[in-house]
């Protein structure tokens, strides 16, 4: 047997043979050694097959896997915590499908955005049959789709993303980009772009694009993957606004002729996008799709959103003080802490009720001030002067909505 990782299998030459014969390659009285050859050779050839072959020389910690292409390699990827995609399966859905409001438009699904400039395009959260993943093993109930028609040949784009905080995220690394997706027709194709943008405030480097090839989709869920590597940020200047650079993983669905150096001459297409399973990890090799449990998941989504539905009444929120007969104050501590100090806001300021020892009273005006990453103060005006300085008072919902925005 070679004593070096074969690049092909060792029937090749005759290295490890199946076909020994008792009349051929020995004489009789070898038999029952010539099988054992035999038995010993299909077993290292079974092996060579099921591992794959190709692999270089392992560097020190390194770890021999599989790259589903009948091949294998050695990773130095971590085992845990490699996929730099928050939310990759989709099945934190907070705005339960609808809209993005906020700063920063664009988001449905926690942490996908959609961009797009022209046609008619749709962002919608498409749902999964129970026991019909996209891949077996992977019950996730939520995947994005993306409806576009009419798109401009020109100018018109559609980028779907997700936004990883920190332009030195694999900075400088090799890393293999996959994702699973299908269309609704035809073969259309995505085009893959790392944008490192490098935050707000003062003179920040411009955005660096690198652009990782195209992939053609079929009307099937397949895993798509292509492998690049992300520009060093040696030499590059950070925005003076703490944490707001970050990595762009660009899925552009249509480009007009306007962005053709950018995409590979994507050109403008109009289709249904079905995507799921976003992975961006370090090493050549797509591994399985990492995702994480439904807790840890949402924890790591609310540091950039958090929605609080009181379609039940009587649902506490914060607690406080009175201040005068029109006025109270409440604190209002954060789920968890938020990646910056978010902007808030509230669907219907007098969906919410003031709790007091006189009684329940309806508030007529809301506010926010004393933002920061962990709570913030409401301010809280009953129009009907119902209330009594100097109690204390818990707001408590019904019905109303608070966002809490902190999105990049």
């Amino acid at each position: 047997m070679a004593t070096s990782f074969p690049t092909s299998l060792d029937t090749a030459g005759g290295t490890l043979r199946t076909d020994i014969s008792s009349t051929t390659d020995m004489d009789a009285s070898g038999f029952e050694h010539d099988e054992l050859h035999v038995n010993v050779h299909g077993a290292a050839l079974a092996l060579e097959a099921k591992v794959g072959t190709g692999a270089s020389t392992p560097v020190e910690g390194a770890v021999l896997m599989g790259t589903g292409t009948g091949t294998s390699g050695w990773s130095t990827a971590p085992m845990s915590n490699r996929n730099a995609c928050l939310n990759p399966d989709m099945k934190i859905n907070q705005r339960e499908g609808g809209a993005s409001g906020g700063p920063n438009a664009g988001y449905v699904l926690d942490q996908f955005q959609l961009l797009a400039s022209g046609g008619t395009r749709n962002y919608n959260v498409g749902a999964f049959a129970m026991g019909s993943p996209a891949a077996a093993g992977y019950e996730s109930p939520n995947h994005a789709s993306i409806v576009m028609s009419s798109m401009s040949t020109v100018g018109g784009y559609v980028i779907f993303r997700p936004t990883i905080e920190d332009v030195r995220t694999l900075a400088g690394e090799t890393v293999v980009i996959s994702f699973y997706a299908k269309a609704a027709s035809g073969t259309p194709k995505i085009s893959v772009e790392i944008d490192q943008y490098f935050g707000s405030g003062g003179s920040p480097s411009a955005d660096t694009q690198t652009d990782f090839g195209q992939v053609t989709l079929s009307t099937s869920w397949a895993r798509y993957s292509v492998t690049g590597t992300i520009p060093s940020v040696s030499g590059k200047t950070l925005g003076t606004t703490a944490n707001t650079s970050t990595v762009r993983l660009n899925l552009w669905l249509s480009a007009g002729s306007n962005w053709n150096a950018r995409t590979g001459s994507l050109g403008a297409q109009n289709n249904t996008f079905d995507i799921w399973g976003m992975q961006l990890e370090r090493g050549s090799n797509a591994t399985p799709l990492e995702v994480r449990s439904h807790a840890e998941e949402l924890a790591r989504c609310q540091r950039h959103y958090q929605r609080y539905d009181t379609d039940a009444s009587n649902y506490p929120l914060a607690a406080g003080a009175i201040l005068n007969t029109t006025t109270a104050n409440v604190v209002f501590p954060f789920v968890t802490t938020m990646r910056a100090a978010p902007t808030m806001e509230t669907d219907d300021a007098t969906a919410f009720d003031v709790i007091t020892g006189g009684g329940t009273r309806a508030t007529t005006a809301m506010s926010f001030s004393g933002i920061t990453t962990t709570h913030a103060q409401i301010n809280l005006t009953d129009s009907g002067a119902g209330l009594t300085a100097g109690e204390g008072t818990l707001l408590r919902g019904d019905g109303g909505e608070l966002r809490l925005y902190a999105e990049l």
